[in-house]
């Protein structure tokens, strides 16, 4: 039986602080192949960002290019999430963008956090992070449907398509239903 096994944790030390079982490590550690964080290797990151683009042009025959500005941006990132960070803001960012991924597309973390402002809390929708607006103002009726239609234009759609896909993913604008709740009766298939 062969076992392959990965950890970002110190064994070692915990081994030594009584932490894991060092028999179990002794029979783990057969051979030991360190990988460096990306943030240790950022050479690499301009080739791994031009692999995740070949691959999602290559998925949705859309090409796609990125500055060197925002390429500039992406190398001095510390990527906490490692490579697959890395590739899910490649994915955003050929979803954001034209043919072009430009700099001002690329979001640039505060305090080591894709996600968390230096607050610690989650952003509300229609406040500002980083001099962007997030998600949709829900004080502005008309918001919404300016956000799909740039999503639309982004895509190069026009907007009547991307609300006909919207709806066929139960995903558009919808009025509930009218008139009271049908009242509960017996499932299908059960007897009283």
């Amino acid at each position: 039986m062969r076992i392959l096994s990965a950890t970002h944790r110190p064994l070692e030390e915990l081994v030594a602080k009584g932490g894991f079982r060092q028999d179990l490590y002794f029979r783990l550690r057969v051979v030991e192949i360190r990988m460096p964080v990306l943030r240790e290797q950022r050479e690499s990151i301009p080739e791994l960002v031009e692999a995740f683009l070949a691959r999602e042009t290559q998925r949705t025959g859309l090409p796609k290019k990125i500055q060197r500005e925002a390429m500039a941006k992406l190398v001095a990132r510390d990527w906490p999430g490692n490579v697959r960070e890395l590739e899910n803001e490649i994915l955003r960012l050929c979803a954001l963008s034209g043919e072009t991924i430009t700099p001002d597309l690329v979001e640039t973390p505060r305090s080591g956090s894709p996600i968390l402002p230096r607050s610690g809390r989650p952003v509300a929708r229609g406040e500002t992070h980083g001099g962007s607006r997030v998600g949709v103002d829900p004080r502005d009726p008309g918001a919404h449907r300016r956000q799909q239609n740039r999503g639309g234009a982004n895509l190069g759609n026009p907007a009547a398509d991307l609300y006909s896909r919207l709806d066929a993913l139960g995903l558009g604008e919808k009025s509930p239903p009218s008139g009271p709740a049908p009242p509960p009766g017996p499932r299908a298939g059960t007897a009283r």
